[in-house]
């Protein structure tokens, strides 16, 4: 199979059809129905169904890998029918237009590529209401006439024309969602989403059922609508006295338990001011449950618990006006979430960034509007010529921050390969630490069993032989490496850095063993393979590692185990291992540091089970 279509951009023709005569020939190599995945987010390291691996090709390249899957399948690529192999891998009509109707519901609005796709600033299309020096108000239903009927135009179908086919074919459109702040949601509604909820009366019935989209619908069908604003205006009711005064006889109340004294306030502030975390590690939101791109629906149930219970507690420490219309919105995330998946996908934080990127270019403050359009008009013009643009970086071929896509991938061992940060120094290790490496790489090597006639004829025998060649004494030392999303320096790099990337966790026969990098070989097996280890200072899990009953661990590195200094000793880890966490010191517990996981930011966890939520 021709593999020259990788190299070219994502909307190139001929990456579309490589990536469709791949995805033809990867039928002949499944596994239980599931196939390796060779874009550069997984790297043939993950299995999944063919229409998933379809969608990641699409969306986030083919890296240099695919030859494994090349090499396994039988025969050349074949020109088969284009449009049925895109319906049976993506369960949607091809790109090529016809005169049928193409409905919009065969797209699958879950799909973690689309969801994705559509919160890029790139898809974004401008659209400005100007009316005038205020913002629309309550009149905002006045400018959503237009659009309205635009809406109901295209879902019956506007004739289209394909340059590239030169067919035509009927345009269709549906409205998927909307996303909207505080003040829209009170514009489009008509409710106010000032009003103070609470009245001081205690509540004893039961929680209101929330109504269907059919209920409501029902409800909305003998409305008159009135747009513009009304000519009769509510009085404002008068609720009460505006200023409360103190009584001289009234009782004097404690502080709030959430109340700091001032050794608490100092004591807090200087972990804050100790605090070091990852790269990327501060804005990433995606630790957070509900906001994760992988949500179990199991879960769901209990994280609403959870919730209830939460704001149960802080009505019994703050006052009511801390409860707002904000706070409460809490209690409908969870079903907002069973309705349309994972919240970040609709909310307004993409938004109020791309507001604020199109603020940056307004240069003539009299005239914000016209600086708006016209560096809009030209980012435009430049998001448009980069799409075709070849061996150029552009926004949409730059790689990642925390890429680690690497060259010759089956020369290494174990997966360990990944990016590089900063320059290599050549190393002679001693012979003690040779041997434990050594040693590491065979208990974790299949090939040690034994056998009657080595064959270095095969990958394997090949490997069978390097392994019992031994690593050589001559490798490479690298202060910091990119892999798996996660980016590691070792911590004599780190010393001077205003962020913590040291902090190492590997999983082993149900143990969880905590660390710090110390230093990161590359080792070489005389030229045959390579393998990257991490070399890391490991807490003694019985001395210096605490677990409480709420979930929480605390490390001593004081109390060390594996040190190195003695052969027997396991200081190695393979690079592919590790995961990374970082520590924050105890002010209270001196010498303890608590452990915080931490999760690859552009790393998605992809499930199988069809009762996750992608």
């Amino acid at each position: 199979m021709d593999s020259s279509w990788i190299d070219l951009p994502k909307g190139h023709p001929a990456y579309y059809n490589g990536c469709m005569k791949f995805l033809e020939l990867a039928k002949e190599t499944l596994v239980e129905g599931k196939t390796q995945c060779p874009c550069n987010n997984c790297k043939l390291n993950k299995w999944f169904k063919l229409e998933k691996v379809g969608g990641h090709i699409l969306f986030h390249q083919v890296g240099n890998n695919l030859g494994l899957h090349s090499d396994q399948a039988k025969g050349v690529g074949r020109d088969d029918d284009i449009d049925g192999l895109l319906k049976a891998a993506f369960r949607i009509g091809s790109p090529q237009p016809t005169n049928e109707p193409s409905l919009l519901s065969e797209l699958d609005s879950d799909d973690e590529d689309l969801n994705e796709m559509h919160e890029e600033s790139s898809s974004f299309i401008l659209s400005l209401i100007i009316p005038g020096k205020y913002g629309p108000g309550i009149d905002i239903d006045v400018y959503l006439q237009p659009l309205i009927h635009e809406l109901k135009l295209l879902w019956e179908g506007v004739d289209a024309f394909d340059v590239y086919s030169g067919k035509k074919f009927k345009l269709r459109a549906a409205l998927h969602s909307t996303i909207n702040d505080f003040p829209a949601y009170a514009m489009l509604s008509g409710w106010s989403t000032k009003a103070n909820l609470f009245d001081g009366k205690k509540e004893y019935g039961l929680a209101p059922v929330p109504a269907s989209g059919t209920e409501i619908l029902k409800q909305l069908e003998e409305v008159n609508y009135v747009y513009g604003k009304s000519k009769t205006i509510s009085r404002r009711q008068e609720v009460g006295t505006s200023n409360n005064e103190i009584e001289d006889d009234e009782e004097y109340m404690p502080p709030a338990a959430y109340n700091m004294c001032k050794e608490d306030k100092e004591r807090f502030l200087k972990v804050l001011k100790k605090l070091r975390v990852p790269d990327g590690y501060g804005s990433n939101l995606q630790r957070c449950k509900i906001c994760s791109t992988a949500i179990d629906k199991g879960e769901l149930d209990t994280i609403q618990s959870n919730l209830v219970l939460t704001l149960c507690k802080m009505e019994k420490e703050f006052l009511p006006t801390f409860f707002t219309i904000m706070v409460h919105l809490l209690i409908h995330l969870v079903d907002e979430v069973k309705l349309g998946g994972p919240v970040h996908y609709r909310w307004m934080y993409p938004i109020e960034r791309y507001l604020a990127f199109l603020k940056s270019h307004v240069s003539n403050k009299a005239q914000p509007e016209g600086s708006i359009a016209e560096g809009f008009l030209l980012w435009e013009t430049i998001t448009f010529c980069s799409r075709y643009l070849e061996s150029v970086e552009t926004m949409f071929t730059r790689p990642k921050r925390n890429d680690d896509g690497a060259p010759h991938i089956n020369n290494y061992l174990y997966n360990s390969c990944g990016r590089v940060v900063g320059k290599r120094e050549n190393v002679c290790l001693d012979d003690k630490s040779l041997k434990q490496a050594h040693r590491y790489v065979l208990l974790h090597s299949d090939e040690m069993k034994p056998v009657h006639n080595l064959d270095d004829s095969t990958q394997e025998g090949k490997l069978r032989k390097a392994l019992a060649g031994g690593l050589s004494n001559r490798g490479e030392r690298i202060k910091s490496f990119v892999i798996n999303g996660y980016k590691f320096d070792t911590v004599d790099r780190e010393r001077f850095r205003k962020t913590q990337n040291s902090g190492v966790m590997v999983e082993a026969d149900g143990q969880v063993y905590y660390g710090k990098l110390k230093d990161i070989f590359e080792l070489d097996y005389f030229g045959s393979f390579k393998v990257v280890m991490f070399r890391c200072d490991w807490v003694d899990i019985r001395r210096g590692c605490k677990t409480y009953p709420s979930g929480r661990v605390t490390v001593n590195f004081s109390k060390l185990m594996h040190t190195g200094r003695n052969l027997p000793d396991d200081p190695f880890v393979f690079s592919s291992q590790a995961k990374q966490v970082f520590y924050v010191e105890d002010e209270i517990q001196k010498g303890w540091l608590h452990v915080i996981k931490t999760k690859p930011r552009d790393l998605f966890d992809i499930p199988d089970d069809d009762e996750i939520l992608e």
